[in-house]
């Protein structure tokens, strides 16, 4: 590769010498020089064209990205079915015969870098989210905007680079020096047209489709609407009906509630008078029971008071008795003694007749 760049610039300086310009593009001298210099590079990679080239004018490439606005964005999609945002890139170059790498971390390091004061129409211009950690790639058309394929459910569509988003994650830009000759920019000519002519049907395709979905959306939103008035009505009709049920359920069960009451007042009433009765007629047994218990204590006091003065009698009568027995036995024992005593004092004689002995008083009792 070293060898090549030498020779490269060998001939360039050889040609300008003899008075020529060196035909060599800068980028592609860049790139080798890169090369050379041990960097990883990718090479772009023109298509071989006969006769005189010249550069291809950056309008015919910027008409080329914005005949694809509003292809929808399909993952590892490359053509007008639908586009990723290196592989929009790459069809779009790929009419000027530049084969750009697939990806878009590599299409960030290709051609030499730009500074964004000094960007111009069909630059690439190259974006980073850390954050998400993904890279994004579009073209750059002018005015401080650029057209891309952003992301899914989304379509081909120019934005300014002045967004908070693009401006936060922008990273650079990139340019390509290539070659392409008449024939070829012709053909892009053609290619454009037919592509102008297939994104005006297809816009035309998408107005009626959505002049349909607001047709559709139009005699939905009427049939909705007649729907839900009608579904109103009904509304309306059963709420009146259902209040004019929850009335009369609630007239009903004030009728009940009354009638209860009343029940309730008539039974408490019936309930008192029982009570008041019971109250008298056990006022009235207490009296009687109150009667009958004090007739009993009386009854059972002069019980208990005779039993105490019959015992006491018999106690009196028996004490009585008892000392009748000893004044009884103490005369009988005088009388015994004082017989004794003149029987000592009187002589006995033999052939007088014993006395019997009478029994005592207290041996016949």
């Amino acid at each position: 590769m070293l060898g090549l760049v030498l020779l490269c610039t060998a001939a360039c300086a050889k040609r300008n010498e003899q008075g020529a310009a060196c035909t060599l593009p800068k980028a592609e001298l860049a790139s080798m020089q890169n090369a050379s210099r041990g960097r990883e590079v990718y090479p772009v990679t023109p298509i071989a064209a006969k006769g005189q080239k010249t550069p291809p004018p950056k309008k015919m490439l910027v008409d080329v990205a914005k005949s694809a606005l509003g292809t929808p964005y399909v993952a590892g999609g490359t053509d007008l079915r639908g586009f990723d945002c290196s592989g929009f890139v790459r069809w779009a170059y790929s009419h000027f015969g530049v084969k750009l790498p697939r990806s878009a971390s590599e299409q960030s390091r290709i051609g030499y870098s730009v500074r964004r004061d000094n960007l111009q129409a069909g630059d690439i211009v190259t974006f980073r989210d850390s954050r998400r950690g993904w890279n994004h790639v579009g073209i750059y058309v002018g005015d401080g905007k650029f057209i891309h394929s952003p992301r899914r459910n989304k379509n081909v569509v120019i934005v300014s680079m002045d967004q908070d988003y693009f401006r936060r994650t922008y990273t650079g830009a990139r340019r390509l020096s290539t070659d392409v000759d008449d024939e070829r920019l012709a053909e892009v000519e053609n290619l454009i047209a037919d592509y102008k002519q297939d994104y005006a049907q297809r816009r035309n395709r998408q107005h009626r489709s959505q002049e349909k979905a607001i047709a559709a959306n139009t005699r939905s939103s009427k049939e909705k609407a007649s729907t839900a008035s009608s579904r109103r009505t009904r509304e309306k009709d059963t709420v009146a009906a259902r209040r004019a049920q929850e009335r009369e359920k609630a007239a009903a069960r004030h009728r009940a509630s009354r009638a209860e009451e009343t029940k309730q007042v008539r039974a408490s009433l019936t309930r008192d008078r029982s009570e008041k009765a019971k109250a008298r007629s056990g006022a009235s047994a207490s009296r009687q029971e109150k009667a009958a218990r004090e007739k009993a204590a009386r009854q059972e006091k002069a019980a208990r008071e005779r039993a105490a003065a019959n015992k006491e009698k018999a106690r009196s009568e028996k004490k009585n008795k008892e000392k009748q027995r000893a004044a009884s036995s103490r005369e009988q024992s005088r009388q015994e003694k004082n017989r004794q005593n003149r029987k000592e004092k009187q002589p006995v004689s033999r052939n007088a007749p014993k006395e019997k002995k009478q029994p005592s008083r207290a041996k016949e009792k």
